[in-house]
């Protein structure tokens, strides 16, 4: 039984996609990538075994697997923590590649197949660039080469939280006023909402920067504040910089403080 509101490839879309390759060979070319915006636009063929990855949605095809699975996406829709591929990842090279390697008939996991009405599943090994070994699952539609979905079986290029953290980061942003800075940490709850909102000011004139959680209430709106801790102005080589560490570092002091200050209100 398919998820609730997922769309998959239908058959029609499968065979579209299967024609095309026929006919654009050179898509098996390294360096040559389609673009589109349909989500049967074909993107690549694999060398070795000719496996198609189509553009697809957040379901299926390569925007599923880039937006569940790549380490550097800050897509917080998903309720779960996918397993991520590794920091070194490039999506549009390694992916094929990757699947290319694991689809092997030694690879086809037939009792280990959830959904076999649908998909077919390959479990394999692959050394990454950065030389470690790495368990894969790939999903290819039913009796086809059309990828429906690749990842690491295993998290251990997740950034961690502290246990029992049930939230998740949403899109860090920073804002200039006058010589301040204002850095906004969101934390959302398995519904999309704002729970928590960890600020840090960087007040310029003073060499300070002051971090106050912010809590919102079952609204999402802000409802009061709990001080966090005041020090010397962290630096960074630039903006981009540090909205990258706040983005995708991981924020154990942070989020621990989160927790105990959830606890506290509870009691």
């Amino acid at each position: 039984m398919l998820l609730e509101s997922e769309i998959l490839f239908t058959q029609d879309e499968i065979t579209q996609i299967e024609n095309f390759a026929k006919n654009n060979p050179i898509y098996k070319n390294e360096f040559i990538f389609s673009v589109g915006n349909d989500i049967k636009t074909l993107l690549k063929i694999s060398f070795k075994n000719n496996l198609l990855l189509a553009k697809g949605n957040l379901f299926t095809g390569f925007e599923h697997i880039h937006h569940r699975h790549e380490f550097w996406t800050i897509d917080p829709t998903f309720k779960d923590n996918p397993s991520r591929f590794n920091k070194n990842s490039i999506p549009f090279l390694d992916y094929i590649k990757i699947a290319d390697d694991i689809f092997h008939s030694n690879n086809l996991k037939i009792e280990k197949n959830k959904r076999p009405e649908l998909f077919d599943l390959y479990i394999g090994y692959r050394e990454d660039s950065n030389k470690t070994v790495t368990e894969y699952k790939l999903l290819t539609y039913k009796n086809s080469k059309v990828i429906h979905a690749l990842f690491p079986t295993d998290k251990k290029n997740n950034t961690k939280s502290p246990n029992k953290f049930k939230y998740k980061r949403g899109f860090v942003t920073i804002e200039n006023i006058s010589n301040d800075e204002l850095i906004k940490i969101p934390y959302l709850d398995l519904n999309q909402k704002i729970k928590y909102m960890m600020l840090i000011h960087k007040i310029r004139n003073q060499n300070i920067e002051k971090a106050i959680l912010i809590i919102h209430d079952e609204k999402g709106q802000a409802s009061h504040k709990v001080d966090f801790d005041e020090r010397t102005i962290d630096g960074f080589e630039s903006q981009t910089h540090e909205l990258f560490y706040y983005q995708y570092h991981e924020l154990t002091a942070f989020e621990d403080f989160i927790l105990k200050t959830e606890k506290q209100i509870s009691k």
